[in-house]
């Protein structure tokens, strides 16, 4: 899943209840992407469940507008997830550029740092 706010200071997206499951988050150039990725927008993901997922990260958000709390990410599992990572993040599970409050998400990714 891809969300990518393109306009407008107040873009805003709720990720809430879902299950993402054997995800193989791989283009049709053979480039890896993230199984679940949110740029520029405000987000509030809550209540998921991903699960077997092989990708860039399990989980990548970006927000470069300014240093306020923009994502809420409660209340997640992230369980058994590969992330291939690049050269740098190699293994990454959650991967966050933006101002964050994460709270209550269990994460077991026995592959992953």
């Amino acid at each position: 899943m891809y969300l990518e706010g393109v306009t407008g200071p107040y873009l805003n997206v709720k990720v809430t209840n879902n299950y993402f499951s054997r995800n193989f988050a791989e283009d049709s150039d053979g480039k890896m992407n993230s199984v679940c990725r949110i740029t520029n927008l405000r987000a509030h993901v809550q209540g998921n469940f991903f699960y077997n997922n092989i990708g860039q990260h399990a989980f990548e958000y970006s927000y470069v507008r300014g240093n306020t709390t923009v994502l809420h990410f409660l209340n997640n599992t992230l369980y058994k997830n590969s992330a291939l990572g690049l050269k740098v993040n190699y293994g990454v599970t959650i991967l966050c550029n933006g101002a964050a409050e994460m709270h209550g998400n269990v994460l077991e990714n026995p592959g992953n740092r």
